[in-house]
């Protein structure tokens, strides 16, 4: 899968001034401007406590320059999301989910982080919602159904809150902050009932030597060892950590890159899906990768009504032909698989590796030409 080129897209994407828990904070429709539907709450210190009341359903615009704010990270189909951040749809199904379960469990683990004062916040919460609750579930159906059937397909669902001060969403809250951090680190060494782990040992990917490196640190399932079975070195998944042995530094680049594969670089062609990774062609140089991606960002697709989604992509490709057909200078990773849309295991069906644009251009550009 090329992690090491997923490694480098992590690095050259990351922000220096990114708080660790942002790096965990998905964006719910990447690359397009989208609605989320709030649930707006008024609180009121009394003494050492707090009231809150329900004071409406309001609708805002979320894009990539604010997502930050509402706090998603996607969870499992059963589970729900991580946070109370989630994709509108089924208002019983995602609201049952909400209340009581999330908030439950939000309150758990403030008590348990020793956040007294968020723990007053999320109870007071609840009593408003044990109060309150079928009738906030009625007003966010009734502004879902207000917005079309497009806009439908892409909101969200937050919270937003007044009278706290410095605390308006989900981000603002530190339990949510160590939520989400620690649901995007937990399982580097921890998993299957064993703990995968070397200390002192070189990392598979930046080749050095670290204190701790993780068994179980790759954020793909294409790789997995659930079963004893699948572990080479005498089936003891306990030593996972020597066949795959990544450091902390790395584990969280490469959770990084694939964050920005799967949201930014994930494509169809001709209905399949596959994952188009640039990679520099000769060393390690962050212009040229940069570069590679920002023709891949630029392009916009110049799709008809009712055209083939076939279309769309020999267009992507015809113009990375064009735009960089002369110069060689970074190759394209094509990886085609299959996701299963529970467990998120990936099959890869078709690997094509180091693509040159020059390639591209003879394909899309130049044969139409000379056919024409």
């Amino acid at each position: 899968m090329q992690d090491q080129a997923i490694i480098q897209i992590g690095k050259l994407r990351s922000d220096p001034n990114r708080k660790p828990y942002q790096n965990f904070i998905s964006n719910l429709f990447p690359g397009k401007n989208y609605h989320v539907i709030l649930a707006v709450f008024d609180f009121t210190k009394v003494e050492d406590d707090y009231e809150c009341a329900f004071n409406k359903v309001d609708i805002e615009s979320a894009s990539k320059k604010n997502y930050l704010k509402f706090a998603y990270r996607k969870g499992s189909p059963r589970g729900g999301d991580i946070t109370f951040t989630t994709k509108f749809g089924d208002i019983n199904k995602k609201f049952k989910t909400f209340y009581p379960k999330q908030v439950n469990d939000v309150i758990a683990f403030a008590k348990e982080n020793e956040e007294e004062t968020e723990v007053k916040i999320f109870s007071a919460l609840k009593s408003c919602l044990e109060v309150s609750g079928e009738a906030i579930k009625d007003l966010l159906r009734t502004h879902y159904e207000s917005l079309d059937q497009k806009q439908q397909v892409i909101s969200g669902f937050s919270l937003r809150f007044n009278g706290l001060e410095g605390k308006s969403y989900l981000e603002d809250f530190s339990s949510i902050q160590k939520i989400l951090y620690n649901t995007g680190t937990a399982g580097k060494s921890n998993k299957y009932k064993v703990i995968s782990e070397g200390h002192n040992e070189t990392c598979s990917i930046c080749l050095e030597k670290k204190p701790i490196v993780h068994g179980f640190a790759s954020p793909f399932k294409y790789a997995t060892v659930d079963k004893p079975s699948l572990v080479s070195g005498f089936f003891n998944q306990k030593n996972n950590w020597k066949n795959y042995p990544i450091c902390s530094d790395c584990a969280l680049d490469f959770e990084l890159g694939k964050k920005y594969v799967t949201q930014q670089l994930s494509k169809y062609f001709y209905g399949k899906s596959y994952y188009i990774i640039p990679k520099v062609a000769v060393g390690s140089n962050p212009a040229l990768l940069k570069k590679a991606l920002s023709v891949l960002e630029d392009l916009e697709y110049k799709e008809k009504e009712g055209e083939k989604i076939a279309a769309r992509e020999e267009y992507l490709m015809r113009k990375i032909g064009k735009e960089e057909g002369d110069h060689n200078q970074f190759a394209f990773n094509l990886v085609f698989y299959e996701e299963n849309p529970t467990t998120k295991a990936m099959k890869i069906k078709l690997f094509l590796e180091e693509i040159f644009p020059s390639r591209f251009r003879t394909l899309f550009v130049d044969v139409p030409k000379v056919v024409n």
